[in-house]
């Protein structure tokens, strides 16, 4: 089973944010998740307990287009890195899928160790799942119950 905490960190600033860590058995691995709610936005800091900053991805949705998702790279910490690299594609992924989900602007950090990066995509044998959707599928649950049945739009 896995070992979630979530922490609602509130405080005098005009932004709410939660802290999560959660457990992935089938990878070996622990996670913290960081949401801060802006107005309009949500940032999502995914990483481990070491805690660095290698990037950042923005994914805004069309307000005239249903469907249209506008999204890039903002941020790299390596900037000899090839454009493109797999750490950034993953961030700019996860951040049109959210974005998608909740309709609003969404940044997402993913700071992952390097074995994690590789492993990102590839499917578990014990689960047949992959650590991006897992992530995912934590994220959006605790990002529903933050929420309080609110309309997601109105969350954001």
């Amino acid at each position: 089973m896995s070992d979630l905490k979530d922490e609602a960190l509130v405080s005098r600033s005009p932004f709410v944010w939660h802290k999560i860590f959660h457990d992935f058995p089938n990878f070996k691995i622990g996670l913290c998740f960081y949401i801060l709610k802006l107005n309009g936005a949500l940032l999502l800091w995914i990483g481990t307990e070491e805690g660095s900053f290698s990037g950042l991805s923005l994914c805004v949705p069309s307000h005239l287009e249903d469907d249209s998702l506008h999204s890039c790279q903002l941020y790299k910490a390596k900037p000899n890195a090839v454009p493109g690299s797999s750490l950034g594609l993953h961030e700019e992924n996860l951040s049109r899928r959210i974005a998608k989900r909740l309709q609003c602007s969404v940044y997402v950090s993913l700071s992952l160790p390097a074995h994690l990066e590789s492993a990102w995509d590839c499917v578990s044998p014990s689960s047949q799942d992959t650590l991006s959707s897992e992530v995912e599928s934590v994220l959006v649950n605790h990002l529903v119950e933050c929420t309080n049945g609110l309309r997601v739009e109105e969350s954001c």
